[in-house]
């Protein structure tokens, strides 16, 4: 298998409009690939960034009701009780224009990246505008050690991120931006047959998604 990461991507993965501040507002998408493109993630052998389209709404409708995507294609134009009954136009969910477009091509991404990985064209797949909090102290970095991870390059704990990032992150957002790739941690990886804490709550969530998903794939979640 020559490809190892295929990123479906396009600049209009940042269209969303939640508004500065937001958890979720693009920037942190921005940020997050700019910061990997300059570190030299996407220049590794058998990385592709490929181009998405958006889902139809027959692929949307296998996990949405119909009722639904119509208040978000039309969110604007329907009342405020109707809009609020599907959970739109609140503080945490923000209607703004063309917002069924840019969920679509999100939705695009995300089932081309599993498609890649499905079909045995990638051995990993990724899109990058899915959830994603913490602009710029904590996604960019963690998602740009996931992408060179996945890459077959590495970032070494100690790298520095480029001052050109550190510039733009400062512009977009106001804040500082980190200066190394960690926070003085070593971030190695622990193998879970070594053991984990039942109590710990990342470990709680490792072990569920273990138990449920990797049976289908004829792997035992508990080596």
């Amino acid at each position: 298998m020559d490809q190892v990461l295929y990123i479906p991507w396009d600049d209009k993965l940042t269209s969303d409009d939640f508004r500065r501040g937001h958890p979720l507002a693009p920037v942190r998408v921005e940020l997050t690939m700019s910061l990997a493109r300059q570190l030299g993630v996407f220049d590794a052998p058998g990385v592709t960034l490929a181009p998405v389209w958006p889902a139809e709404d027959a692929l949307v409708e296998l996990v949405h009701a119909p009722d639904y995507l119509h208040a978000v294609r039309n969110a604007a134009q329907i009342g405020y009780a109707e809009r609020v009954g599907f959970g739109l136009g609140t503080e945490d969910n923000p209607v703004f224009p063309g917002m069924h477009g840019a969920a679509a091509l999100v939705v695009g991404a995300s089932v081309a990246a599993a498609d890649a990985v499905w079909s045995g064209v990638a051995r990993h797949g990724a899109n990058m505008a899915g959830g994603l909090h913490h602009a710029v102290d904590v996604v960019p970095r963690i998602w740009a050690h996931v992408l060179a991870e996945a890459a077959h390059r590495p970032i070494a704990p100690q790298t520095e991120t480029p001052a050109a990032w550190r510039r733009h992150a400062a512009e977009r957002t106001g804040r500082r931006a980190p200066v190394t790739m960690t926070d003085g941690r070593d971030p190695l990886l622990r193998s879970w047959a070594n053991g984990y804490d039942p109590a710990d709550r990342a470990d709680q969530a490792v072990l569920a998604a273990r138990r449920e998903v990797f049976p289908y794939h004829g792997l035992d979640p508990m080596p």
